[in-house]
């Protein structure tokens, strides 16, 4: 029964700490949707420069040197918000895993106190225990002597084969 018990308390440790695990995958969605939304204006603004050199360089107004700038920095932007957006869907997956997590801690757990079935399987167990230990228990109904007495240390008593005489 007591081990039951310990083992119901570590099972609610793991709940919170599968609790503070969700909330930190809260934490990081809302960082990696924040990371999106950056690298998405930083996107935008580089995708305008590179049009706008696009344009300029077919002008002949800008090097060609400040086109592959531009072009460059649009796909280094592009990239990065890609990488961002994949952060976002891995954080996701990660609070899909900490909420299936929890909802196995919980499930482990059980009901709380001593409605908990663990805790009612354990304390049948120590009451068949106890009552097995009255029934290895025998009384004699009369006083007298003992006789016959076949008992060694460590024998076995078997049932429907007297031990000794009363």
């Amino acid at each position: 029964l007591d081990e039951t018990r310990d083992d119901l308390e570590d099972l609610a440790q793991r709940v919170k700490a599968a609790e503070a695990a969700l909330q930190q995958s809260d934490s990081l969605i809302e960082q990696a949707e924040s990371t999106v939304q950056s690298t998405a204006a930083e996107l935008t603004r580089a995708r305008a420069d590179f049009e706008r050199a696009a344009n300029l360089v077919e002008k002949g107004d800008i090097a060609k040197r400040q086109f592959d700038a531009a072009r460059a920095s649009n796909e280094v932007a592009q990239a990065d918000h890609n990488k961002a957006k994949s952060a976002l869907i891995q954080a996701r997956a990660a609070k899909l895993e900490a909420q299936a997590e929890l909802a196995g801690a919980k499930a482990d757990l059980g009901a709380p106190g001593e409605e908990n079935a663990r805790i009612r399987a354990a304390k049948a167990a120590l009451e068949t225990a106890r009552l097995n230990l009255e029934f290895a228990q025998v009384r004699a109904s009369v006083d007298g002597y003992v006789t016959n007495l076949g008992l060694r240390p460590g024998s076995q008593a078997v049932a429907n084969q007297p031990a000794l005489a009363l």
